[in-house]
């Protein structure tokens, strides 16, 4: 929290202009850094949230995004671009029915307005009011005749009411308004395959290939014609064109390892169906495939295994016994062939006379079609249905990702004692209040001090010796040998401050961030690494009674050193606590955020990134991207 002085000296209009320049040139990090000064000094305002809004939603965090519009219809409900805002924030956020009441509201001051007739009609079709939504697109249409999505909604609808024929006569009717853009070609395309006019389909898709040739989606669907009339070395053509612009494309390499190996090409199909199981370890029918392949090419152990996977899974599956038998003929392993040999006879019998199985089977969950019936049949993506929502265009920041949590709370030398937000908690734990330390977040890399900086340091050390205070003499001697990576004498000076003054909060810190510094470099050494952990926590357990358990990064180095030890929920009970104590602390949001993703809570993850992009740790707005793909 700013000082009262400080936040008086602010200048609200001048800083929230910067911030809108910030926005102007898509600079969303440092809009959300202005924006944060106007709302922590002015927080009765309302526009700063909806402009810190619109750089959350730009930064694809459209969790924090929608809470900021919340705060700013909370202040002024009357700001009809605030509800178009949110509509779009609460699409992203799968919740249709308030962004259909979100647009009602624009449309409420703005009955014209277009984009909320379109995007609440696309809500209304995926809440299945079809009816209500098809006269937003009429509306729509009547508005602005050459609307070519309102088209493209119009043929979905009819779609949906299982109305093949109209939906073709709409997308026929795009097709005479427009030739040029490769949305209606392949709405068109698609529309062929379902009535299994392949050529036309064909045609369709090689004029939106013409209008986008790096969009990988046209080439898919192309191929699946292509296949449809025995054209493959076209189709695998194709999928070789998908996977040049995306090379993880899942069914792209299923569905080429399908035509590989149906022209022969045997090791090349093999290649694509490894790279599926190693997507997908439960793909029945890519392992089934790559069984069948590996029998073909005399790999009759791959053969074997894979096939024992299967049967495990799929004990009736007598196929895959009779297969197996061949293989392990082929390896002279007679016993283990002929005992599968006669269960398929038993099972043969079984069949004839009607007896059924008591084996149970076990349902296999995969991406692909589950039954071992349909291993030669092409597979498509997860939704095929090219999706029609709108978004509000905006680069998004381009930002390396990083998994790794933030590290540990610890001392560093302070060139400036208003500079650092821990300063003020330093102050606090420092009876003395001669340290001239600062607390920072541990990092892979630690800046170099500058000379003139030791040189300042080593008059403080002279002086503190010759006083009573040795104890902090040894803590900022530890924290110099830290900062120049010496850890063993650190560790020493650390071990002497906390003997001279067990009472010492700086000096019981140091001691525990040196032995969690000590952990990480001996990360192979499994062993040694265990009870350098274990002495941080103990340490981290002597700053909670220090600080009579009210010291927010207390809570916090706790929560990481359990974190490293693999007791996540101790962990996460400790960032409970850290940020009850301190709600600002936003290293601990972070952390936070990474363990509740391991465990599967995705929403709340999300929340906790958002927070802590918003309070500065701004990689968590790349993190919250990459953990939605």
């Amino acid at each position: 929290m700013l000082p009262l002085a400080l936040l008086a000296q602010i200048n609200t209009e001048q800083v929230t202009l910067m911030g809108r320049h910030a926005l102007y040139f898509d600079d969303y990090l440092t809009a959300i850094r202005y924006f944060n000064k106007v709302i922590e000094t002015k927080p009765y305002l309302d526009k700063p949230y909806y402009y810190r809004a619109y750089a959350k939603f730009n930064l694809e965090d459209f969790l924090g995004a929608e809470a900021d519009c919340d705060k700013c219809l909370e202040r002024n409900p009357y700001l009809t671009e605030v509800y178009q805002l949110r509509g779009l924030c609460r699409i992203h956020n799968k919740d249709m029915k308030g962004a259909a009441a979100d647009y009602a509201a624009v449309l409420k001051d703005e009955p014209t307005e277009q984009t909320a007739l379109y995007n609440r009609a696309l809500c209304l079709m995926e809440e299945e009011a079809y009816a209500e939504a098809e006269a937003d697109i009429v509306q729509l249409m009547k508005l602005a005749p050459l609307h070519t999505r309102a088209y493209m909604v119009r043929s979905q609808l009819c779609l949906q009411r299982a109305d093949t024929l109209g939906a073709i006569a709409w997308a026929d009717s795009l097709l005479t308004i427009t030739q040029r853009e490769a949305g209606a070609w392949s709405l068109r395309g698609r529309l062929a395959l379902a009535v299994d006019e392949y050529e036309m389909a064909d045609t369709c898709f090689t004029q939106a290939v013409d209008l986008e040739p790096t969009w990988g989606e046209h080439y898919m669907m192309r191929a699946q014609a292509r296949h449809a009339v025995n054209r493959y070395d076209e189709a695998i053509a194709d999928y070789n064109r998908v996977l040049s612009y995306i090379p993880h494309h899942f069914v792209a390499h299923y569905n080429r390892g399908l035509l590989l190996a149906t022209v022969g090409r045997d090791n090349e199909a093999i290649e694509d169906f490894n790279y599926v199981l190693a997507e997908e370890p439960t793909n029945t029918l890519a392992r089934y495939n790559r069984a069948l392949l590996m029998e073909r090419t005399g790999n009759f152990q791959t053969a074997v295994s894979d096939l024992t996977l299967l049967i495990k899974d799929f004990p009736n599956f007598i196929y895959g016994y009779m297969l197996r038998a061949e293989c392990l003929r082929r390896l002279g392993d007679e016993r283990a062939a002929k005992r599968d040999e006669a269960f398929v006879q038993r099972a043969g019998l079984d069949l004839r006379f009607g007896k059924q199985s008591a084996a149970p089977v076990k349902k296999v969950i995969t991406r692909t079609e589950k039954s071992l019936e349909n291993y030669q049949q092409l597979v498509e993506e997860e939704d095929t249905v090219h999706t029609l929502l709108n978004e509000l265009i905006g680069r998004v920041q381009n930002l390396q990702t990083e998994r790794e949590p933030m590290g540990l709370i610890k001392l560093q030398l302070a060139e400036s004692a208003q500079s650092e937000y821990f300063h003020s908690e330093v102050a606090r734990i420092n009876a003395h209040r001669v340290l001239p330390l600062r607390l920072v977040v541990s990092v892979q890399s630690v800046p170099q001090v500058a000379p003139s900086l030791y040189e300042r340091m080593a008059e403080q050390l002279y002086t503190l010796l010759e006083g009573p205070t040795l104890a902090d003499a040894l803590v900022l001697r530890s924290v110099i040998q830290s900062q120049r990576y010496n850890f063993s004498d650190a560790l020493d000076d650390a071990k002497g401050a906390v003997m001279t003054d067990s009472t010492s909060v700086c000096a019981v810190l140091q001691r525990c961030s040196v032995n969690w510094q000590l952990a990480q470099a001996d990360a192979g050494d499994k062993p040694a690494r265990r009870i350098l952990l274990a002495t941080a926590e103990n340490d981290a357990n002597l700053l909670l009674g220090l600080t009579n358990k009210e010291w927010a990064p207390a809570y916090y180095n706790r929560a990481v050193i359990y974190a490293l030890q693999g007791r996540r929920s101790e962990a996460l009970a400790d960032y409970d606590a850290a940020l009850r104590l301190d709600p600002l602390l936003a290293p601990a949001y972070f952390n936070r955020a990474l363990l509740k993703y391991d465990e599967a809570l995705y929403d709340e993850a999300e929340a906790d990134l958002s927070r802590a992009g918003e309070l500065g740790i701004y990689k968590a707005y790349s993190l919250l991207k990459a953990l939605k793909q």
